[in-house]
């Protein structure tokens, strides 16, 4: 059982290492550059694995779809070992059943600039006014809050306030 076990992880670092394989041929084909990234093996990682998804390079649009609090705090975790930048511009959207507080602690000390949205049509989202209206929020956060209903209209707001050097 032992040896067996020792085959089925080494199986599975093998498919890890090819989906990190995978992910740096898909960046190199749309010349995206990994040094001014700066990717560590561990970010090419979490990308390859789901999370961390780079969207855009000038200014560095990175998509995480954090859904709780562990994966809030990796998230923040994330973003200050792989990524170097002057801002974070954060959009953000929570769901009804999540626990925004705990949310919030681990990624707001980070942002510059906080976008509010729904992230959600089926009406499971919280909606933008109610997050920024939350004590929590204000606990953890004290910069500029904008609103914008849709997750496209949060994004472009974003990338409006965005330097060549930020992070959203």
């Amino acid at each position: 059982a032992v040896l067996q076990l020792q085959r089925d992880v080494a199986d599975l670092e093998d498919e890890v290492l090819e989906l990190v394989r995978r992910h740096v041929q898909r960046l190199e084909a749309v010349e995206e550059r990994l040094d001014p990234l700066d990717l560590t093996l561990e970010g090419l990682l979490a990308v390859a694995l789901g999370r961390l998804e780079v969207v855009g390079k000038s200014p560095l649009v990175v998509l995480d779809g954090a859904h709780n609090p562990a994966a809030m705090e990796q998230l923040a975790r994330s973003i200050g070992e792989h990524f170097r930048y002057r801002r974070l511009l954060l959009v953000l959207g929570i769901l009804k059943d999540k626990d925004k507080e705990a949310m919030f602690r681990h990624i707001l000390p980070l942002a510059h600039r906080l976008i509010l949205t729904s992230p959600s049509s089926c009406g499971r989202a919280v909606s933008p006014q109610e997050l920024a209206a939350s004590e929590a929020l204000t606990g953890y956060y004290s910069g500029p809050v904008r609103i914008e209903n849709t997750v496209g209209g949060a994004m472009g707001a974003a990338l409006e306030m965005a330097g060549e050097t930020d992070l959203v």
